[in-house]
């Protein structure tokens, strides 16, 4: 069966969002571009791929030290340079899929980086967007399929935690297992130098998943997501079976609302304006 992988660079500076999004797939080699109000997929042959810290695309680099893009098709022109910087370790100790990192999953998480410092602009069709001083997060995906439903929710930039570091990402899938298929979740919340990993493999239960909220419970840690609205939503490409022939709904920038609990005490309760957000419906 064919497979697929991909990583997501997400670049945001306020309102000022670009997502840039390397991969491979059963048909060839692809850079999906995603901002608030537009998207693009561009086609590379398989030859012009080389997995390397940890992919080249032709001319264009993606790396934990930051990416330099040079491309131009009938749709769209995109150039420049991002240098990364990393003020803390943002990396994980360990997988963020723990143990379940060694089963055969139709897909596979990983986060490479859940926040560092950005330096450096793109020009996008004309338009240049500078984003020193902004704020960067990468992770990626491997396997056949994305999961029929999940809820997938990103933010690292909280005006309202001005004086803070914080960073958190949340998931939750339909996992198929054994001919059956459970629903399982991952979640990071990085507060300054302190991380906190809510997962199924480490007890975590979805206590609610509906279009605009995700409630994740693990023992005396709860976090609260609510998704309040804004921005703009794009359909991209998704892999199904190791071809890009499913559509999936982002919006990269959006507003939620996100309140974390901790032994008693809440670490986190406020808005940003900066969430990313992706959410698939399954009839359970």
């Amino acid at each position: 069966m064919s497979t697929f992988e991909g990583w997501y660079f997400k670049h945001q500076k306020q309102n000022s969002t670009l997502a840039l999004i390397p991969g491979l797939s059963a048909e060839g080699a692809f850079i999906q571009i995603v901002t608030q109000k537009e998207s693009y997929n561009v086609h590379f042959p398989k030859t012009q791929y080389r997995r390397h810290a940890p992919v080249v695309i032709g001319a264009n680099r993606f790396a934990l030290d930051g990416v330099s893009v040079s491309i131009k098709s009938p749709e769209v022109t995109l150039s420049g340079k991002i240098r990364y910087r990393y003020s803390f370790n943002s990396a994980l100790k360990y997988s963020i899929m723990g143990p379940f990192n060694l089963l055969p999953m139709e897909c596979k998480h990983d986060v490479l980086s859940m926040s560092h410092e950005l330096f450096g602009a793109f020009n996008l069709n004309g338009k240049v967007l500078d984003f020193t001083g902004g704020k960067g997060y990468i992770e990626g995906d491997s396997g056949r399929s994305f999961p029929e439903g999940y809820s997938w929710v990103q933010a690292n930039d909280f005006p309202v935690y001005a004086d803070r570091e914080i960073s958190i990402m949340a998931a939750a899938a339909k996992i198929p297992c054994l001919r059956k298929s459970f629903w399982g979740t991952i979640c990071i919340v990085q507060i300054d130098d302190k991380t906190y990993r809510l997962a199924t493999y480490l007890g975590a239960k979805i206590i609610t998943r509906t279009p605009d909220k995700l409630v994740i419970r693990q023992g005396n840690s709860t976090l609260s997501i609510e998704v309040v609205g804004g921005g703009s939503t794009h359909s991209l490409p998704a892999p199904k079976n190791g071809k890009m022939s499913r559509r999936i709904y982002e919006t990269p920038s959006c507003m939620a609302w996100f309140r974390f609990e901790y032994k008693g005490k809440v670490l986190v309760d406020g808005p940003t304006p900066y969430a990313s957000y992706e959410y698939a419906c399954h009839d359970d």
